[in-house]
């Protein structure tokens, strides 16, 4: 059902491909949940082992990726009990045919140009032209922030322009004469990842690590 007429629009489709790149994103979801978990000290011994291997991987990255090979290993064998026995060869789920209306199938396998009464036209019309707004609506946001780093190079405020290249300038420096790199990244993370008993104030925190 995903592949028929996948040139013309379907509502069921989009649902479908969009769960898709859900599932795709999921495992980003759980390495974020999984690290405030950590940076929280939820559990003591897990976030102290954290910081030793960050620490290991900063002073050798090239342990980073036997590193990720092991653990991917480590996770597999852990899952291997839990594998179904029987396999499905088809996903039901996917074409999200159990949730879809009769209006959207009959959209779906409509001929082009359309064959139906004016008032189920406009009636689809606004549905798509409110799913295009928050599309829209998503795409403006990257756009503008594509924008606000364009703007530092293309000289449309000067002053910015200048500071930034002035930090361009002085930060490779800094880094390699007065502060060490791995000493930088150390440093960091171990800020982020600092107890709760030492405070953390919500103004110098990022928002996508609160």
């Amino acid at each position: 059902m995903l592949d028929r007429g996948s040139q013309m629009w379907s509502l069921r489709k989009a649902k479908a491909n969009f769960q898709r790149v859900l599932a795709t994103f999921k495992c980003f979801s759980n390495a974020r949940q999984w690290f405030d978990e950590i940076r929280k000290w939820n559990n003591s011994a897990a976030t102290v082992l954290v910081m030793a291997i960050y620490c290991i991987i900063v002073f050798k990255p090239d342990l980073i990726l036997p590193t990720m090979t092991l653990y991917s290993i480590q996770v597999r064998i852990l899952q291997w009990r839990k594998r179904p026995r029987h396999p499905t060869h088809i996903d039901v789920n996917l074409s999200v045919a159990g949730s879809v209306t009769a209006d959207e199938l009959d959209e779906e396998f409509d001929t082009f140009p359309s064959s139906r009464q004016f008032d189920v036209l406009r009636m689809r019309y606004d549905r798509l032209s409110s799913i295009a707004g928050r599309v829209v609506t998503v795409i403006s946001d990257i756009a503008t922030q594509v924008e606000r780093f364009h703007s530092l190079l293309n000289l449309r405020d000067p002053r910015i322009t200048v500071m930034f290249l002035v930090c361009c300038l002085v930060g490779p420096f800094m880094l390699y004469y007065l502060i060490s790199l791995k000493v930088l990244l150390v440093f960091g993370g171990f800020y982020v990842m600092r107890p709760p008993f030492l405070g953390r104030c919500a103004k110098c925190t990022p928002e996508f690590l609160q």
